[in-house]
C-alpha cells in the first residue's frame, strides 16, 4: 500500500471521529495494515490532525456556521452542527464553542429548540399527484 493511500485512510477514520485504537483495528482488519499506536500518533501529528486546539478564527467559524444553519439545516441543534463541522469541513472545535456561537447567531432557533417547538416546513402543491412524500404519508 502506498503511503498516500495510508494517509487518506488515517485521515478519513480520524475525521469520522474514531479513537486511535479503533483506527488501528480498522487498518488491521479491513485493510491488512499493522502499525503500532505510537506510529499512528506520530503520523497524526505529522499530518497536522489534532482532536483539540483547532486553530480557526471565530469569524471564519461564524461564516461556516451561517452556511450550515441556512436552508435545510436550520432546525438542527448544536450537536448535529458540531458533527457536520467534523465530517464535512474537518474542523475540530469544542461543542461548547459551537453552542455559544449558534446561540449568538440564531437566538430564535435556539429558543425554539429549547422549548421543543420547531416550525414545520410548508409545502405548496399545484395539484393532485404533484408532490409525493417518500414515506407515503400526506
Amino acid at each position: 500500500m502506498d503511503s498516500t493511500e495510508l494517509r487518506l485512510l488515517i485521515e478519513r477514520y480520524f475525521h469520522l471521529g474514531f479513537e486511535n485504537q479503533v483506527i488501528l483495528d480498522f487498518l488491521k482488519n479491513r485493510h491488512g495494515i499493522t502499525i503500532s499506536l505510537s506510529t499512528l500518533k506520530r503520523r497524526l501529528r505529522d499530518y497536522g490532525l489534532k482532536r483539540r486546539g483547532a486553530q480557526i478564527e471565530d469569524q471564519e467559524l461564524r461564516e461556516i456556521l451561517l452556511r450550515e444553519i441556512s436552508g435545510p439545516g436550520q432546525l438542527r441543534g448544536y450537536r448535529a452542527v458540531w458533527h457536520s463541522l467534523r465530517l464535512k469541513h474537518h474542523i475540530h472545535v469544542p461543542r461548547e464553542r459551537v453552542a455559544n456561537l449558534l446561540r449568538e447567531l440564531n437566538p430564535d432557533g435556539t429558543r425554539e429548540r429549547r422549548r421543543r417547538k420547531l416550525t414545520r416546513r410548508r409545502y405548496i402543491s399545484y395539484g393532485p399527484n404533484f408532490c409525493w412524500h417518500v414515506d407515503g404519508k400526506n
